[in-house]
C-alpha cells in the first residue's frame, strides 16, 4: 500500500515482481513472470530479480524471506520463500531509496530546505528535481497542498491539510510506528500516545494506540516547527458536530485546536472502539443518506430504529473522513489490492452482486471524486449490519443413496462443513424440489427431470467428487446471479 505514485518505474516494477511472486504457490519461469507483470523483457527481469534476491539475502539474514532462483529443464524458475514475515522491511527499504520518498520525507519533517543543498546531497540536477516535484504535485493536489521549487524547496498548504497528508504518507510507507526512520524521539511520542489512550480508556486496543502515536508524532513535530493549526470554516462546522472530551493536563503545551483535531482525525479512522458523541445527539440525515438507508432495506433487509441510527452515524463519520482525508482513486485502488478486497467477489458472489445493484442505484447522485471512497466504506457499513455469511447462495440438494439414512446424514455433514463459507446448503426430502441431485448410484430415468442438475459420486466422497460438486454449485450460483 502506497500513496505516492511519483515513484520511479524501476521501484514500481520491483514492487510488482515481489507482489506477483508472493501470490504464487508454485515457482514461475521468467517467461511466465514477463506475461504477468506485462512489462520489460526476460533479460531485464533476470537482472532485476538477481538484484532482488541479493537484497532479500541482505535484509533477511535469517532467511525468513528469500528469492530462490533455480535452473530447471523447462527454464529458470523463481520462488519467493516467506515464513512469519509481512515483507514490510523490504518495502521500507524499497521506498526509502526512491527520490519521491526522499523529497516528501524531507519536506514533511522540515517544511523547507535549500534546493541547492538537497540536489547536492541527492546527486541530481535541479532540472531533475523540478521534474520529480511536478510528478508529486499531481498526486498530492487532492489534499490542497503543493511543493514549490525555487531557491528553497518548500511544502505549502493549510496546516490541517499538511498534517492529514503526513499521516497518510507515514501509514502508507511505514505500517508500524517504530519503523518510521531517522527519528530519535519515537519512544517518547509513543508513551504520550499511551497516556492519551489511557486517558480515553482505549489503551487495550493496540491498533488505536498506534494511530494515536502517529498523530502525537505529527502534532509534536508541527509544534516544534512553530506551526499553528488554523482550521477553515468548513473544518470547524464539521468538527462542531462532535462533543470532545476535555483536554488532559499533560497536554498543556498543545492548543485546544491541536487536541480536537487529533481526536477528529482518529475518529475519522472509523474505529469501532473509539467513538465521539455528537453534540445534542443530532445526526445530519440528508436526503442522500436517507436514500442510502432505504436502498439498503430494499436490497438486503429491513432495519430496526437502532440499526438505522447506527448507519446514519457511520455515514456521517464517513462524510467527515472524506472531508479531512480526500483519498485519490489511485490510493484507494492500492488499498483495496493491499487488503485483497477483490477476493470477496469470489468468496461471496451473491452478497457482492446485491451490493453492486444497491451501489449502482444510490451512487447516481454522487460526484465522481466521492465514488471510490464512499463505495469501499459503504460496503464496510453493509457488512457490519448484515455479515456476508448471512447472505450465502441457497442451494437445495437431494441425496440419493443405496445405503442407510445414517450414511446420508454423514454425507450431509461433510458437504455442509466443506462448503459452509460459500453456500447455504438445504438438504431436502423431495427430489422434485432440488436444484442439485447427488447420488452414490445412478438415478432411474423417471426419478428426475432433464432440467435438473445431477451428479454421481463415490460412497466415500473423494476430493475429485468435492471438486465436481463445487463446479455444479458454482454454475447454479451463476444462474441465480443472472436472475438478480
Amino acid at each position: 500500500m502506497i500513496y505516492i505514485l511519483g515513484l520511479d518505474k524501476n521501484t514500481l516494477l520491483k514492487r510488482k515482481i515481489i507482489d506477483v511472486l508472493d501470490q504464487q504457490s508454485q515457482p514461475l519461469t521468467y517467461k511466465e513472470l514477463v506475461e504477468i507483470v506485462q512489462t520489460s523483457s526476460v533479460g531485464t527481469l533476470q537482472i532485476i530479480c538477481k538484484e532482488l534476491a541479493e537484497l532479500m539475502e541482505k535484509l533477511y539474514p535469517d532467511q525468513s524471506c528469500s528469492i530462490v532462483i533455480q535452473k530447471e529443464k523447462h527454464g529458470t524458475t523463481l520462488n519467493l520463500m516467506r515464513s512469519s514475515d509481512n515483507l514490510q522491511l523490504f518495502y521500507d527499504h524499497l521506498y526509502m531509496s526512491d527520490l519521491a520518498y526522499e523529497i516528501l520525507q524531507t519536506l514533511l519533517m522540515k517544511r523547507k530546505t535549500s534546493t541547492i543543498m538537497f540536489c547536492m546531497n541527492q546527486g541530481l540536477s535541479e532540472s531533475s528535481l523540478k521534474r520529480k516535484v511536478k510528478d508529486i504535485n499531481l498526486e498530492i493536489c487532492d489534499f490542497g497542498i503543493r511543493i514549490t521549487c525555487a531557491k528553497q524547496l518548500s511544502l505549502k498548504g493549510p496546516e490541517a491539510k499538511i498534517r492529514a497528508f503526513h499521516y497518510i504518507f507515514l501509514r502508507s510507507m511505514h505500517r508500524q510506528f517504530f519503523t518510521v526512520p531517522r527519528i530519535q524521539n519515537l519512544a517518547t511520542d509513543y508513551q504520550l500516545a499511551l497516556d492519551i489512550a489511557d486517558y480515553l480508556a482505549v489503551s487495550d486496543d493496540l491498533t488505536l494506540v498506534e494511530r494515536f502515536a502517529y498523530w502525537v508524532f505529527i502534532t509534536q513535530l508541527a509544534l516544534s516547527k512553530g506551526k499553528k493549526l488554523q482550521l477553515s470554516q468548513a473544518d470547524l462546522t464539521i468538527m462542531n458536530t462532535l462533543d470532545f472530551p476535555e483536554q488532559p493536563d499533560f497536554l498543556t503545551h498543545w492548543s485546544t485546536e491541536d487536541w480536537n483535531f487529533l481526536l477528529t482525525a482518529v475518529y475519522c479512522s472509523l474505529s469501532k472502539n473509539f467513538q465521539l458523541p455528537l453534540r445534542n445527539e443530532q445526526l445530519v440525515t440528508t436526503d442522500s443518506l436517507q436514500k442510502w438507508v432505504q436502498l439498503f432495506q430494499k436490497y438486503f433487509r429491513l432495519l430496526s430504529t437502532k440499526e438505522e441510527q447506527f448507519i446514519y452515524k457511520k455515514l456521517n463519520q464517513l462524510t467527515m473522513t472524506m472531508h479531512f482525508f480526500p483519498l485519490s482513486s489511485s490510493f484507494l485502488t492500492n488499498l483495496q489490492a493491499f487488503v485483497g478486497l477483490e477476493d470477496l467477489t469470489e468468496m461471496y458472489p451473491l452478497y457482492l452482486k446485491r451490493f453492486e445493484n444497491f451501489w449502482s442505484e444510490w451512487s447516481r447522485q454522487l460526484s465522481n471524486p466521492e465514488l471510490d471512497m464512499f463505495r469501499m466504506f459503504s460496503l464496510s457499513i453493509c457488512i457490519s449490519i448484515m455479515p456476508m455469511d448471512k447472505l450465502l447462495p441457497e442451494i437445495a440438494i437431494y441425496i440419493y443413496s443405496e445405503t442407510s439414512d445414517s450414511f446420508k446424514q454423514y454425507l450431509e455433514i461433510k458437504l455442509n462443513f466443506y462448503y459452509s463459507n460459500r453456500y447455504a446448503l438445504n438438504f431436502i426430502e423431495s427430489p422434485e424440489e432440488a436444484d442439485l441431485l447427488i447420488g452414490t448410484v445412478p438415478f432411474y430415468e423417471n426419478q428426475c427431470s432433464p432440467q435438473q442438475k445431477k451428479l454421481i459420486v463415490r460412497a466415500r466422497v473423494s476430493q475429485k467428487d468435492l471438486d465436481n460438486i463445487e463446479k455444479c454449485l458454482r454454475e447454479l450460483c451463476e444462474n441465480h446471479l443472472q436472475e438478480i
